[in-house]
């Protein structure tokens, strides 16, 4: 074989080298993709399951505060279900609205302790979550890991942060009974700062789960 030949030869062999590379290198993305938990939004079995309560059905309420701070005017997805709800309308129990994040540690670190007081004011106090700026993958995660069961309401952008006018979460609002926002708390709650904030503001007295 002369030097042209090879030359050739070694033309064609790195052009199909490179072909075969780009096949496998687009083969290799999708699997790293798919270990990054990058997913389809549109195919909702790439979603991992979670077991909450339902969303507040808010399409059958109606608030009953004519005056002093509402929630904002949003309508957010629930989490887990095809139902909206309206945040303006909740109303008919003392509600706490915990604003959060995947990616936010004191969110996790206080999620577990908002579970408790749900679980000893279940029926006197509703919950509901509000995530935001956020994955929804991730977001169904950090249920999973933090072990919530009071239903959460997904705002992907900043909407609501905006509409709270705070820096990130965690926040917490306080609704009472007539739909009023009567107290916005901006950063982590311990356990007891949160029984003791449901009691001051909402007049709902949580006992200490022993």
């Amino acid at each position: 074989m002369n030097h042209v030949d090879r030359r050739t030869t070694a033309v064609v062999l790195v052009l199909v080298a490179s072909l075969l590379g780009c096949t496998g290198g687009s083969s290799g993305d999708g699997r790293a993709k798919e270990s990054e938990g990058i997913f389809d939004p549109s195919d909702d079995r790439s979603l991992p399951p979670i077991a909450t309560a339902d969303c507040p059905d808010t399409s059958v309420l109606r608030p009953a505060a004519s005056s002093g701070a509402r929630l904002p005017d949003l309508d957010l997805a629930c989490i887990g279900s095809d139902r909206t709800v309206s945040l303006r309308a909740i109303s008919g129990v003392p509600t706490v609205l915990n604003v959060w994040a995947s990616w936010c540690l004191p969110c996790k670190k206080e999620m577990p302790a908002f579970q408790r007081v749900f679980t000893a004011a279940r029926g006197r106090v509703a919950f509901l979550g509000v995530n935001v700026a956020d994955d929804e993958r991730n977001a169904r995660a950090t249920i999973q890991s933090t072990g919530i069961s009071y239903a959460s309401v997904r705002s992907a952008g900043r909407e609501m942060l905006n509409a709270l006018r705070v820096p990130g979460p965690p926040t917490t609002l306080f609704v009472d009974a007539r739909g009023a926002l009567v107290h916005q708390e901006v950063g982590e709650l311990s356990e007891a700062e949160l029984r003791q904030r449901i009691e001051e503001h909402l007049g709902v007295d949580v006992p200490a789960i022993p």
